[in-house]
C-alpha cells in the first residue's frame, strides 16, 4: 500500500544518507535507485539534496545540477539547493548558469547565522569564479561582501590580496 511504500522509500533514503556520510557514494547511489513511487513530503527536499551530493561525489555534475533545477523542498533549504546547483554547474563547466544560481544565494536576504554563512560562501565562490575569469573588479566586490566576523573572512581577505597583486598593487 501507499503507506508502506512511503516507509520503504524513507528507509532507502536513510540508508543512502548513511552510506554517503560514511564515504560510499556508489553504494548510496545504488540505494537511491531503489526508491519507487511516493516519497514522503517531509524528506523530498532532503532527498533532492542527497541525490545531488551523491552525484557530485561521483563526478556527475550535470546530473547533479539537473536534480536541483526544480526545487521541491521547503523554503528553508532552498539556499542550499541553489548553492549546490551552482557548484555542480560550475564543475560541469556552465559558468553562466553557475553564477546565476550562486548569485541567488549571495544576494538573498539572510538573518540567521547559518544562512549568513551560506551567503558568505556563495560570495566567496562567486569571487573565485570572477578571479579565475580575470574579472578582477567583480571578484574584489564579491570578496568584500563576505562578513569580516564570519568563518570565511580569512579566505576572503587572502583573496582580496590576490586581486590586489593581480592588479599590480603590491603595497
Amino acid at each position: 500500500d501507499d503507506k508502506s511504500g512511503a516507509q520503504t522509500n524513507t528507509a532507502w533514503y536513510e540508508l543512502a544518507e548513511t552510506l554517503y556520510r560514511k564515504g560510499y557514494p556508489t553504494a548510496a547511489d545504488d540505494a537511491l535507485d531503489n526508491l519507487r513511487g511516493r516519497v514522503p513530503e517531509d524528506i523530498v527536499g532532503d532527498l533532492q539534496l542527497l541525490r545531488a551530493n551523491v552525484l557530485m561525489a561521483l563526478g556527475r555534475y550535470a546530473e547533479a545540477a539537473g536534480t536541483l533545477e526544480d526545487w521541491r523542498g521547503p523554503r528553508s533549504l532552498a539556499g542550499y539547493a541553489h548553492f549546490n546547483r551552482g557548484i555542480a554547474l560550475w564543475r560541469a563547466g556552465n559558468l553562466s548558469a553557475a553564477t546565476s544560481s550562486l548569485a541567488r544565494v549571495a544576494d538573498a536576504r539572510a538573518e540567521d547565522g547559518e544562512r549568513l554563512g551560506l551567503k558568505d560562501r556563495a560570495n566567496l565562490t562567486l569571487g573565485y569564479i570572477a578571479l579565475r575569469e580575470n574579472h578582477l573588479a567583480q571578484a574584489r566586490e564579491r570578496f568584500k561582501k563576505v562578513r569580516a566576523e564570519g568563518p570565511y573572512s580569512n579566505r576572503a581577505l587572502l583573496a582580496i590580496g590576490l586581486v590586489e597583486q593581480a592588479q599590480g598593487r603590491t603595497d
